[in-house]
């Protein structure tokens, strides 16, 4: 992928089984930025984040970086790695780096595992925690998604659930709304359940 290789990222491996990637495209159909998870048993690893020199400095690693950890969330994973050979930055603002074996052990077969081990790069990369946190002011601040789980049908309507949607409830249906539930940490039912979630945040 040519934003991941003028981002200066190892774009191999991309798309193989086992890995989903999702690109942003510009106006014109040109592909601006990319951003990727491999699957392991007990954590995934975020990888070949890259977006294009002309549309850096808009948010848009941070917006692709909160997407993936929600992704990520709802599909039961708690814990992120990520690689990183220059680890300056991510040292200077806060993060804690952790021996590249563990990253290993949690996600010892995916892609990107694979192809450094097999290159001889692990031994020379730097490996790093990844949770949805940002620095300010010297402190972690927990940024947290709200994610609203709703049935809406194709002319926009959302009222009444409980009134329409129980001729279309499958299997599907009910595993995409246990991920939903399961996937966060905090869960509101409700308006009325909202001034009590807002006091422990």
């Amino acid at each position: 992928m040519g934003v991941c290789h003028g981002g200066g990222l190892e774009a191999a491996g991309v798309l193989e089984p086992g890995t989903r990637f999702w690109i942003v495209e510009n106006a014109e159909g040109r592909i601006v930025a990319s951003t990727g998870i491999e699957y392991g048993p007990a954590a995934v690893l975020f990888r070949s984040t890259a977006v294009d020199p002309a549309y850096r400095r808009r948010g848009l690693a941070l917006a692709l970086y909160e997407f993936r950890f929600s992704v990520a969330m709802v599909e039961g994973f708690r814990v992120a790695y990520g690689f990183c050979d220059t680890p300056g930055f991510m040292l200077r603002t806060g993060w804690r780096a952790v021996p590249v074996a563990e990253l290993v052990k949690r996600c010892p077969r995916v892609t990107q595992v694979a192809h450094f081990a097999r290159i001889g790069w692990l031994p020379t990369e730097h490996a790093f925690p990844q949770r949805p946190r940002h620095q300010v002011g010297g402190k972690g601040i927990a940024v947290r998604n709200i994610v609203a789980g709703l049935f809406v049908s194709l002319d926009g309507v959302v009222q009444s659930p409980e009134v329409w949607t129980a001729p279309y409830y499958c299997d599907e249906v009910g595993y995409a709304i246990q991920a939903l539930i399961y996937g966060g940490d905090t869960f509101v039912a409700g308006e009325s359940d909202l001034p009590d979630v807002c006091e422990v945040l």
